[in-house]
């Protein structure tokens, strides 16, 4: 794991082949094939490219995360945030645009119409999809696309 300690200030662009947590300040680009941690104390101030993340502290740019971000208690967002699933804790403060990545246009402009993909955006993966739900997909799938 990448560490910036509460008493550090750095400026540039920051690659790491794990997690980075930051609990200083940060300005510039985020490279990270991990996690990306900002603590309570912490601040970053650019764009950043992760396959996670948990903000408890200040976001300023453009988040990229190929898995979950957490937005806690308390943290602030401001920026443009794409994510594969997002989490916000009441009282996380957050201003800007939001994107799933799998609502993300694929080539071409049409999304997948099969009715698993239907039941995948409307109530999350992992779930059995309740029979009104079934019914709606399959009269939305029967043109070929959603």
């Amino acid at each position: 794991m990448t560490y910036l300690d509460a008493s550090t200030r750095v400026e540039g662009t920051l690659t790491s082949e794990a997690a980075v947590r930051m609990d200083g300040s940060f300005r510039g680009e985020i490279h990270c094939q991990g996690e990306l941690i900002v603590g309570p104390q912490g601040q970053v101030e650019g764009d950043a490219r992760a396959q996670g993340a948990q903000i408890s502290g200040r976001f300023q740019g453009k988040l990229i995360a190929e898995g979950t971000v957490v937005l806690r208690r308390g943290s602030r967002f401001e920026g443009e945030l794409h994510y594969r699933d997002l989490v916000v804790e009441e009282g996380a403060h957050l201003v800007g645009t939001f994107r799933r990545l799998e609502d993300e246009p694929l080539e071409g402009g049409t999304p997948s119409g099969t009715p698993g993909d239907f039941f995948a955006r409307r109530i999350g993966r992992n779930r059995e999809a309740p029979e009104d739900l079934k019914e709606e997909a399959g009269k939305a799938n029967e043109g070929g696309t959603l």
